[in-house]
């Protein structure tokens, strides 16, 4: 095997990685809205954050390092449209993740954790919030840039 091909291979590992985070994220944020318990809600947002921090972020950094060390490779320039696009779109999307979205998560789950221990399933107030317009949005926002980071490297647009 090729250096090219280890490269190739990695940054797809990677991609896979964030693409299957993403479908886990989104299943179990569904969930949470379908909760009957407090229980129930605690382990739906505890999937969200496990899958963003062990599987999202590890996916991340894996193929903005071998995606980056292809582009050298592979004789690509920095500074083409699709590459930069797709740093930029990468840089978006961790700064969503990490300064919106696990907050949030870590906020409505120690919540969750209160009502538990208190032996309460009165979750209705944090389902609402989780099921705002806003956080509806982001999260398709989020789900989409995943679709955009996709399309950047399979078509390379401007190459």
């Amino acid at each position: 095997m090729s250096l090219y091909e280890f490269l190739v291979i990695a940054h797809i590992l990677g991609a896979f990685l964030m693409v299957a985070a993403a479908g886990i994220t989104t299943a179990a944020a569904v969930m949470a809205g379908r909760a009957r318990t407090s229980g129930e809600l605690v382990s739906w947002l505890s999937l969200q954050r496990a899958s963003e921090l062990f599987v999202t972020t590890p996916g991340a950094i894996i193929a903005i390092v071998f995606g980056s060390w292809l582009v050298s490779e592979a004789g690509y320039e920095f500074s083409e449209v699709w590459i930069s696009a797709a740093y930029t779109l990468w840089l978006v999307a961790m700064a969503i993740d990490h300064g919106w979205f696990l907050p949030f998560v870590k906020r409505h789950r120690a919540r969750a954790l209160e009502l538990r221990a208190a032996g309460s399933d009165a979750i209705s107030e944090i389902q609402a919030s989780l099921g705002s317009p806003i956080v509806k949005a982001i999260g398709i926002a989020l789900d989409l840039l995943f679709v955009v980071f996709l399309v950047l490297m399979v078509l390379r647009p401007g190459s």
